[in-house]
């Protein structure tokens, strides 16, 4: 069976929205607290406004922004998995963080074509 490749914009598409959501909902309340001095507050911001970034990112011809959203998306979720990993590997929030990493792998490798 062949794949169906007309569908791979579509599932680009799907990623990036489901990664912007999903970030979002996870740290909505956080993020409501406007704690700047605070590194782990900065660390979640910047990782939203970073999965925000790489949907807008879909929207330009170039992969510039796509790219580097991907670049950091990658290094903190990174930090992330290693923060998360508490010596279990039946840690959910391990995968999570696992499973953003690879969006952001993907983005950094693909960009936009």
């Amino acid at each position: 069976m062949k794949p169906i490749k007309n569908l791979e914009p579509i599932a680009k598409w799907i990623l990036r929205c489901a990664a912007v959501v999903y970030v979002f909902s996870l740290y909505y309340k956080s993020l409501q607290s406007f704690e700047f001095s605070n590194i782990h507050y900065l660390l979640n911001f910047i990782y939203c406004l970073f999965f925000v970034l790489l949907f807008i990112g879909g929207f330009q011809k170039g992969n510039t922004l796509t790219i580097i959203s991907g670049i950091v998306v990658s290094l903190i979720s990174v930090y992330k998995v290693y923060w998360e990993f508490n010596g279990s590997f039946l840690d959910t929030q391990l995968y999570v963080f696992l499973m953003l990493l690879g969006i952001g792998v993907f983005f950094t490798s693909r960009g936009n074509s």
